[in-house]
C-alpha cells in the first residue's frame, strides 16, 4: 500500500517538473490604446488554454510566465479582444487594443407619441389656399390662327400616338422599381455579410494567431483553411481563433 502511495506522489511530481519545463522565462506584456498609444489600465489577460487570467497593473504592464502554444485572450471595458498565441520567442510583446464601437439601433423621433394625435393634428392644420394661379401672360401681337384644317392634311403627314392602359403603365413603373430595390437590398446584405467575414477572419489574425512568417506560407496556410462563411459569421472570437490553431495544426500535419 506505502508503495503505490509513493509511486503516485513520484508520478505526480514527475508532471509537475515536466510541466515547469514546459514553462518559460517570463513574458512582459503592455497594453496601450491603438490611437492615442495611452496605457490601458487593469487590462485582462487569459490563457484560455489552460484557463489562468491574470489583472494588468495601473500602467498596463504584466510580467507572467506562460507555457509554449498556449492561446492568449487580452481584454479590456470598451475595446476589441485580441489573440495571439504564445512561443518561447516571445520576450516581451506591445499590445494595442482598438476601441470598440457601438452601433445604436436608429430611432424616429415625433412630436405626435400616439397617431390619434398625429391624425388631430394633420386635420387642424391650416393651409393656405393655392388652388389660384395667377399668370401673368403678356398678349403676343401679330398671332394669327393657323388657316390650314384638318382635311387639308394627306395620312402620310399624319402621326399616330397610341397610349398605354395607365394601370399597365404604373404595374410596370413600380414592378421595375421594386425590383431594383430588391436588387439593391440585396447587395447591401451581401456587403455586409462579406465585410463581417473579412473583419472576424482575415490575414492578419491568421498571421497573428499562428506565429507564421513568410506570406508565402500563410497563403497556403489561408488556401488550405477555407472555413464555412456561416460558422464564422455565427461564432465569437474564441472560437475563430480555436478555428485557426487547430486548422493549423492540420496544415503542419499535412505539409509533414
Amino acid at each position: 500500500m506505502y508503495r503505490i502511495i509513493i509511486l503516485f506522489i513520484l508520478i505526480q511530481l514527475n508532471g509537475s517538473l515536466l510541466a515547469q519545463d514546459r514553462v518559460s522565462s517570463p513574458l512582459v506584456i503592455s497594453v496601450q490604446d491603438s490611437i492615442n498609444h495611452q496605457a490601458i489600465s487593469y487590462a485582462k489577460i487569459s490563457d484560455r488554454t489552460h484557463n489562468h487570467s491574470y489583472i494588468c497593473t495601473a500602467d498596463g504592464q504584466l510580467s507572467i510566465k506562460l507555457i509554449s502554444g498556449s492561446l492568449i485572450k487580452i481584454s479590456a471595458i470598451g475595446y476589441h479582444d485580441y489573440y495571439f498565441t504564445f512561443n518561447d520567442s516571445l520576450k516581451q510583446i506591445s499590445i494595442n487594443l482598438s476601441p470598440r464601437i457601438y452601433e445604436l439601433k436608429e430611432f424616429s423621433l415625433s412630436p405626435y407619441p400616439t397617431l390619434a394625435l398625429f391624425k388631430k393634428a394633420f386635420i387642424d392644420l391650416q393651409l393656405p389656399d393655392s388652388n389660384t394661379v395667377a399668370f401673368n401672360l403678356e398678349p403676343i401681337v401679330g398671332l394669327q390662327r393657323h388657316k390650314r384644317k384638318m382635311e387639308d392634311y394627306s395620312p402620310e403627314e399624319m402621326i399616330s400616338i397610341s397610349f398605354a392602359s395607365p394601370i399597365s403603365g404604373l404595374y410596370n413603373l413600380w414592378s421595375r422599381r421594386a425590383n431594383s430595390e430588391r436588387k439593391y437590398h440585396q447587395l447591401i446584405y451581401t456587403d455586409k455579410r462579406t465585410q463581417l467575414f473579412e473583419k472576424k477572419y482575415n490575414a492578419y489574425l491568421v498571421k497573428r494567431i499562428t506565429g507564421i512568417e513568410k506570406d508565402e506560407e500563410l497563403a497556403e496556410m489561408m488556401g488550405y483553411c477555407s472555413p464555412n462563411v456561416e460558422f464564422i459569421l455565427q461564432a465569437n472570437e474564441y472560437e475563430v481563433a480555436i478555428y485557426i490553431q487547430k486548422c493549423y495544426k492540420q496544415f503542419l500535419a499535412l505539409a509533414e
